[in-house]
């Protein structure tokens, strides 16, 4: 970002407002700055961005098995709404042992994620409450137990 605030001759804080399209960027300035972006082909460090807003811009989407047609369906309804906001997707399969579902949730969840989206197939999940603070988690499938958030849920009885 230096380097192209540099050669365009405007502040870093210019090529910021230009890169997230800032409508109080005069004509010129902008063109300037876009033409010194392509130059250098300048590509913005998502983690530097990460860094700046606290959250990385990834939702995460933690299923029992990605390659189960139900599951795979979950996780591309999230990731094309995502991607239409600007976001990403992190996937990860949590498999069916119960015990393996807190260890592979943290480590989602200590990436700063922006949100979650958990089919779950643990027996609790009281221990997610630190994390509601400060990221949206939404189960889908199964709802939660011990915690009481957003939920997606069918009736399966009644649907058949």
């Amino acid at each position: 970002m230096r380097d192209v605030a540099q050669r365009a001759g405007v502040s870093t804080k210019t090529v910021s407002r230009v890169f997230n399209d800032d409508p109080h960027v005069l004509p010129d300035t902008r063109a300037l700055v876009e033409a010194a972006m392509r130059e250098l082909n300048y590509v913005p460090n998502a983690l530097a961005t990460t860094f700046r807003a606290g959250r990385a811009s990834v939702i995460g989407v933690a299923v029992p098995d990605v390659v189960d047609p139900f599951f795979a369906a979950i996780a591309r309804a999230v990731e094309d709404t995502a991607r239409r906001h600007g976001l990403s997707t992190l996937v990860t399969s949590l498999g069916e042992d119960p015990d393996d579902e807190k260890p592979a949730l943290e480590s989602l969840l200590g990436r700063q994620l922006t949100g979650l989206v958990i089919a779950p197939v643990g027996t609790d999940h009281s221990w997610l409450e630190r994390w509601r603070g400060h990221t949206p988690i939404v189960f889908v499938d199964r709802a939660p137990v011990g915690l009481t958030t957003d939920t997606f849920t069918e009736n399966d009885e009644a649907g058949a």
